[in-house]
């Protein structure tokens, strides 16, 4: 009895240490007991967006219960027609237009996606000064950003919040005035309910440039950076799961669900089993940064948000800023994203996603499923991805494998570009892109792109700047919606793969090969890539007009290509030679299309010959295009017999086709020759002797035994009398058993006799 009662503490020490508390809350507080387990008991609402639940020390686990956390919910702030959609004539619904004569309501200067496609335009000459004014809102008490999208040079547009004193405006400069997306924010504050009105305008006239396009007018409470949930500097090993976390229709600028601050620590994270809804502008549903090991895995994200005020800030639904470690991201179904689905950041490492359903809503440029940026080492496998803009961005990061995805994207129409050149209005929609990226395979992915009937450009395969890539096995198809007239139309237009920016001699060592491309318009454009470049055993299906140039090689002025080569490339519906190729360069350039002859040599029962010659010679000219023997193999693959090839420099082109037929002739004792005509790859055999399987036992099978037999019986030969025991073991026939026939049966091992 008295051992029992001694044990009894030990065993309330290891079961007290293994087992954590439980706490139940039903309203935001810290989290801050280490290992501690807190269960929520009750739905939560929240007014406005801020931080609600801070987990503080390690280990802890925060269970929903099941229930929803509700924020966003303060009043609403309703600007009338804030993105121009209702209204007819020249102008939109309650805005007033007495003050800019010139401007107008245009019905297709935007096209967001589910954005609506009206925008407000103030064109070329347009007075300085002008300016349009909203209808009288309400404001309710806060802090607050009025801010308006806008095209055009940043000198010229304006915005005021009429109503309000202490505005504080500044336009942001997202690339340049002309092309790009930009727009101005006032931050302003009222401490009362107050009436106010926007007012957008010009400050000077937009003259011969561009007109200035305004969208998306409207006020939204302060950006913040916070979050219902956020954990700190020490919550390692923390579990957030089991319930709902919903923004709410004041729809907040910036923040997300779940922020992860610079968590770091050595155990790992894990956040799962939530269902996450967003609709605010510029916000994330889960936000981390500076995280050794976190699994995000069995979420439902969903995201409502139609467009994005800054695409370079680079937000997603799952989003790490920089320096995060060992994540797993998998088995999510992530819906929306108006920008990215999944993004981490620069300076993390061992990032794998996969097992996710994604399905995007973007049209920005570089608006990618996935988007991994400056990280080393990566895998992104077995992800279905489909909807609006762009599958798999491998961006700076140096050891990554991209394989066993399923990618079916339609390119809409970029918002960056309403008003230019239809060439450019849609970027490429790209299925997976690699910009400056090392150390990466790519393989078995099956991506089909397409762009819908207002944009111009799809590419399934973008390979940019390359270093070490490997890109095999994949089936890529690039589908036109509308296809530029004219056989020359596949400049920067639909490509099944684009190759840019990259210089093979220098050590690019791309290796592109056992990929199929389909495409209705290119199959291949390779613009300011330097080579020597050789892609091989690829196969290009033409599905558009065969009429039209295939592949096209371009580069600005002494940016051009050199030496492409493609090496036993299939093609259907395409020959990939004059008729099927464009240049637009002025600069040097060659392009070239091999296809490889393969002689085998064997003996009349398939055992390869070693050290047969072979010669294959152009009956043309009688000019020997390869000379060698076979090894072991009793094969030789003759790769460097040129069918067609372009040679072009200053200005100048020259085509040589070699159609052939040629000759092959094999020597092993005796000379055999056959004809080959030139037009794809061949395969030709040379049988030489009848060959005598030597199954020396007769069990239909060459093994051991016939060996032993044999090298028993050496030394005999025709001459002995007891010759017609051993006249069987003689397997080369030439009267004698000696260490030919030895030779003989070792090269037979394992072959069965019929």
């Amino acid at each position: 009895m008295k051992s029992i009662i001694i044990l009894l503490p030990v065993i309330f020490f290891l079961f007290s240490s293994t087992v954590s508390a439980v706490s139940y809350v039903n309203s935001c507080q810290n989290l801050d007991q280490a290992d501690e387990t807190y269960i929520l008991t009750d739905d939560i609402t929240l007014g406005s967006t801020g931080i609600c639940f801070r987990i503080q020390d390690e280990g802890i686990t925060f269970d929903l219960g099941g229930h929803t956390i509700l924020f966003d919910t303060s009043p609403i702030v309703n600007v009338p027609n804030p993105s121009f959609e209702q209204g007819s004539g020249s102008y939109p619904s309650n805005w007033d237009f007495s003050n800019a004569n010139e401007g107008y309501w245009d019905d297709t200067g935007w096209f967001y996606r589910h954005g609506g496609d009206h925008s407000v335009v103030f064109p070329s000459g347009a007075t300085p000064g002008s300016y349009i004014e909203s209808d009288s809102f309400t404001v309710p008490a806060g802090d607050y950003e009025a801010y308006v999208l806008f095209h055009g040079f940043i000198s010229h547009p304006t915005l005021d919040v009429i109503g309000v004193s202490g505005e504080t405006c500044s336009v942001v400069e997202l690339q340049n005035g002309k092309k790009y997306q930009n727009y101005i924010f006032c931050s302003f504050s009222v401490s009362s309910s107050t009436s106010a009105s926007l007012r957008i305008g010009i400050s000077g006239s937009p003259g011969d440039d561009p007109p200035v396009v305004f969208d998306h007018a409207e006020v939204h409470p302060e950006k913040v950076d916070n979050a219902p949930i956020k954990a700190y500097t020490g919550a390692d090993g923390l579990e957030i799961r089991n319930g709902k976390i919903i923004q709410g229709d004041v729809k907040s600028m910036g923040g997300s669900a779940i922020f992860l601050d610079k968590v770091g620590g050595t155990r790992t994270s894990s956040i799962h089993d939530l269902e996450i809804t967003m609709s605010g502008v510029d916000t994330s549903a889960i936000l981390f940064q500076t995280i050794n090991g976190l699994e995000i895995y069995d979420n439902k994200i969903t995201q409502t948000a139609t467009y994005t005020r800054n695409r370079h800030e680079m937000h997603a639904l799952i989003e790490g800023h920089s320096r995060n470690h060992d994540m797993y991201i998998h088995d999510n179904e992530l819906t929306g994203g108006y920008q990215s689905g999944v993004r981490i950041g620069s300076l993390s490492s061992n990032i794998n996603v996969y097992n996710n359903v994604i399905d995007m809503n973007t049209a920005v440029t570089n608006g990618f499923a996935v988007h991994l940026y400056r990280v080393e080492g990566s895998d992104v496998y077995n992800n279905t991805i489909t909807g609006y803009g762009e599958g798999i961005s491998i961006e700076r990061n140096g050891s990554s494998q991209v394989f066993n995805n399923t990618i079916d994207m339609i390119q809409y129409k970029n918002p960056e570009y309403p008003l230019y050149d239809a060439s450019i209005q849609g970027l490429c929609a790209r299925g997976i892109k690699l910009e400056v990226a090392k150390d990466v395979h790519v393989h078995d992915n099956k991506i089909t792109t397409t762009s819908d009937a207002n944009s111009y450009v799809t590419c399934p395969m973008n390979i940019d700047s390359p270093k070490d890539v490997i890109v095999e096995n994949n089936e890529f198809t690039s589908i036109a919606s509308v296809v530029p007239s004219g056989p020359d139309s596949g400049f920067f237009t639909n490509i099944g793969v684009m190759f840019q920016k990259f210089d093979e001699s220098a050590g690019s060592n791309l290796v592109f090969r056992d990929n199929i491309i389909h495409s209705n318009q290119a199959g291949l454009q390779a613009y300011e890539v330097y080579g020597p470049l050789k892609i091989e055993d690829n196969t290009f299906v033409n599905t558009g007009d065969t009429s039209y140039k295939f592949v096209f090689v371009t580069g600005w002025p002494a940016l051009s290509l050199s030496d492409l080569t493609f090496y036993n490339t299939t093609n259907t519906n395409t020959n990939l030679d004059t008729a099927d190729a464009g240049w637009s360069s002025s600069d040097g350039w060659n392009y070239f299309v091999d296809w490889p002859i393969s002689v085998n040599v064997e003996d009349g029962v398939g055992i390869p010959i070693p050290n047969a010659q072979v010669t294959i010679t152009r009956d043309s000219d009688s000019q020997v295009m390869y000379s060698g023997s076979t090894g072991s193999s009793g094969r030789v693959i003759a790769e460097n017999i040129r069918f067609f090839e372009v040679v072009g420099h200053t200005g100048k082109t020259y085509y040589v086709n070699h159609e052939g037929p040629y000759t092959v002739e094999v020597v092993y004792g005796d000379t055999q020759t056959r004809p080959v005509a030139y037009d794809t790859s061949k395969d030709v055999t040379f049988i030489f002797g009848a060959g005598v399987c030597p199954d020396v036992n007769s069990d239909g099978a060459v093994d051991i035994m016939d060996l032993a037999m044999v090298i028993f019986a050496q030394g005999r030969d025709q001459n002995d009398p007891y010759w017609h025991a051993y006249d069987h073991m003689d397997v080369t026939d030439d009267g004698m058993v000696n260490f030919d026939d030895i030779s003989r049966v070792i090269s037979y091992l394992g072959y069965t006799c019929s």
